[in-house]
């Protein structure tokens, strides 16, 4: 089903212009950097062409199996109706929005690619500082009893995932969580919810399922930045 959505996707890979033979990003000169120019203040960002995005989507942590997902892709649940004009509200409105989505559903309905694909569209409409994250792994590795990083590793990476301009975490409850590990996640939530941030969730559990394994006031404050969408 094609959308509006794909629009920007589709007019970006018309962009270049023929050298040698061949395309050449007439964005970023294949340099896979391109230059934004803000009134008197000029800043380099990675190309938000469509023959780039794949690579800033694994730079923003997206599994390299998964950085072709797009929303002219996605299959629209038929108890969805109106899913996509809802994204599309919500990428238009981007940053100046501070509701996210929570998808939920069982295995293989598409919670991880439409979340991934919202990220492409984001980007290819310019946005930066998105950043996505499998909970469970992000919270291990955020956690100081864990082990898994040095403390100086774990400082960049909560300065990372707290700073970013949106985030996505990835199967939600999939995992059983240690009480240090919830600490961390309440931190990384509250923080967002202070700055007003978006945040994309998926989770196989829907919201009344979390409150039962969460902190109520955890879910509570996840939940009141979110739209819950089920894709079963």
């Amino acid at each position: 089903m094609a959308s509006v959505l794909s629009t920007n996707l589709l007019n970006s890979q018309l962009e270049g212009s023929t050298l040698a033979g061949q395309m050449v990003c007439a964005r970023c000169q294949d340099t896979g950097w391109e230059r934004v120019n803000q009134g008197p203040i000029s800043s380099v960002r990675r190309c938000t062409a469509a023959v780039h995005l794949r690579d800033s989507l694994i730079a923003a942590n997206v599994p390299q199996h998964c950085a072709k997902c797009s929303l002219e892709e996605f299959a629209v649940p038929s108890s969805s109706i109106g899913l996509l004009e809802k994204i599309n509200q919500f990428c238009g409105a981007y940053p100046k929005i501070s509701e996210g989505f929570f998808l939920t559903g069982g295995p293989g309905t598409g919670k991880t690619h439409l979340a991934i694909a919202i990220m492409a569209e984001l980007m290819s409409r310019g946005a930066r500082r998105l950043r996505f994250y499998d909970t469970t792994d992000l919270l291990r590795r955020l956690d100081p009893e864990s082990g898994v990083l040095g403390s100086r590793q774990r400082r960049e990476l909560q300065q990372e995932a707290q700073s970013t301009g949106m985030i996505v975490l990835d199967d939600f409850g999939a995992e059983s969580l240690t009480g240090s590990e919830i600490e961390q996640l309440d931190y990384l939530i509250d923080c967002h919810y202070r700055i007003t941030r978006p945040i994309i969730v998926t989770s196989r559990l829907r919201s009344d399922e979390l409150s039962l394994i969460f902190k109520p006031r955890l879910i509570s404050r996840m939940m009141s930045m979110v739209t819950e969408i089920s894709l079963d």
